[in-house]
């Protein structure tokens, strides 16, 4: 009798031991869930918006073009911060990239604040991880792996629909003076392989004479629109009549932000458009 009740008392001495530690963990969780964000990147600001966590963005850059930005504080450019701006709104996540100067970052953690940085040009993989990454901080970590799945089987889907295609010569111009285009080692290679097209530029180095390119003779140049004259080089590539992209028509003008600073559903949706100027045989099936 009396060990029956001692077990009981046992029993229940543990389940609520659990309970009150279950309780103390849930609390501890949401308070680790940061809910004062600063954005020094516009994609940043856009991979919070698919997250679901905008109401928790209170700082962004003077670049930032999303959709209800314009009423979030602007603490400076990606390159430089005002460190009183950011300390006025007491955030308890910055996010940065690559992009944001170390001293900046620097300063930042020097005043205490949480400063995670995020690297997403280097390829596709990178941008996929990097966003499940973004999405742990913010405590939306299942949607973030969904969204990433998802692509993923996309992509997939898209692959299969090009398989055995020719595989044209591409070049992409990010930059006219100097001219500068995407190399083999760069991220937007990974866009123009899924693609099933042949980035013929350098392996590292972008920089680039168009004499150069005349002579790897591209089948198809795409051109961003990245703050120079973009419809202006697309005609002075018209000029080159021996220049296989030239007598195809081939030649593109792609925002910039759509191709260099892509979410995981932007990267998507620019693929998408890539293939179609790749393979216009399969761009109604897309």
């Amino acid at each position: 009798m009396f060990g029956e009740q001692r077990r009981k008392q046992i029993v229940f001495f543990w389940f609520g031991l659990s309970l009150i530690c279950f309780f103390f963990a849930k609390v501890l969780y949401a308070t680790q869930i940061p809910h004062r964000i600063i954005s020094l990147s516009p994609f940043i600001t856009e991979s919070l918006y698919l997250l679901g966590v905008q109401d928790k963005i209170v700082g962004t850059t003077i670049y930032d073009r999303n959709p209800g930005a314009e009423n979030r504080t602007k603490v400076g450019s990606i390159m430089e911060i005002n460190i009183e701006k950011v300390l006025s709104l007491s955030p308890n996540l910055i996010l940065a990239t690559d992009l944001t100067p170390v001293q900046e970052i620097q300063a930042l953690r020097a005043r205490g604040f949480k400063v995670e940085v995020f690297s997403f040009w280097k390829s596709l993989d990178t941008l996929l991880n990097e966003f499940i990454r973004l999405g742990k901080l913010v405590g939306k970590a299942q949607k973030a792996k969904t969204i990433v799945k998802k692509i993923k089987n996309e992509i997939s889907i898209l692959n299969k629909k090009i398989q055995g295609l020719s595989k044209p010569k591409v070049i992409v111009e990010i930059g006219i003076n100097p001219l500068w285009v995407a190399p083999r080692n760069s991220f937007i290679n990974d866009y123009i392989e899924l693609a099933g097209g042949i980035n013929i530029a350098p392996k590292k180095s972008g920089f680039i004479s168009r004499e150069k390119i005349l002579t790897l003779n591209p089948d198809v140049i795409i051109i961003t629109d990245m703050g120079f004259e973009a419809e202006k080089e697309k005609r002075r590539w018209f000029q080159y009549h021996t220049l296989s992209a030239v007598q195809t028509k081939r030649i593109y003008i792609i925002d910039s932000d759509d191709l260099c600073s892509p979410t995981p559903p932007r990267f998507l949706k620019t693929l998408k458009l890539l293939i179609k100027l790749l393979h216009p045989e399969v761009g109604e099936q897309l």
